[in-house]
C-alpha cells in the first residue's frame, strides 16, 4: 500500500498490511466480515494499530479506522457534519488534521493482549501475497496444465 501522507505517529512510504481472509485467483478464498477489503488505486484513509503484529485487521476497530474516497458523496452513511450535512472526504480528512493535536495530548489506550487471547495473536500465520497485475493469455494456457 503506498502511502501519500502520515497524519499521526509514524510509517513508511510503502506499507505491507497482513488480513485475515481474501482471494486468490482460481484458490477462491474467505470474506471475513468487519476486515475491511480494497480495491487497486483506491483512496483511503486508514487509523491503524501496530501492523508489526499480524491479527485479523491492522486497521482501528476492524472496519470503523477505514475511510474510503469511493462512492464517498454518493454513500448514504457518509460522515456529516454537526449541522447534519454531508461534508467531502477531503473536509473529513482536514477535520481529522486540526484535531490530531488535541489526540496526542491523551495518553495512547492500553494495547496489550489480554492473556486469555495471546494464543490468536500470533506472529506466524501463513500469508500468500496477491499480485493484481494480470495474467496474460499465453501464461494463463501454460500455467493451467
Amino acid at each position: 500500500m503506498k502511502v501519500d501522507e502520515v497524519l499521526f505517529g509514524k510509517a513508511k512510504k510503502e506499507l505491507t498490511l497482513t488480513f485475515a481472509g481474501g482471494f486468490l485467483p482460481g484458490e477462491g478464498g474467505h470474506r471475513i466480515s468487519e476486515v475491511p477489503s480494497f480495491t487497486v488505486g483506491e483512496q483511503v484513509l486508514l487509523m491503524l494499530d501496530s501492523h508489526d503484529r499480524p491479527s485479523f485487521s491492522p486497521v482501528t476497530g476492524m472496519y470503523q479506522g477505514s475511510f474510503s474516497a469511493k462512492n464517498w458523496d454518493t454513500n448514504t452513511q457518509n460522515i456529516r457534519s454537526n449541522r447534519n450535512k454531508p461534508i467531502s472526504f477531503q473536509n473529513f480528512i482536514n477535520i481529522i488534521k486540526q484535531e490530531i493535536p488535541n489526540a496526542k495530548s491523551k495518553p495512547l489506550p492500553d494495547r496489550s493482549v489480554p492473556s486469555n487471547l495471546r494464543q490468536f495473536n500470533r506472529k506466524d500465520l501463513p500469508s500468500k501475497t496477491y499480485d493484481p497485475s494480470p495474467i496474460a493469455p499465453s501464461e494463463k494456457s501454460s500455467n493451467s496444465g
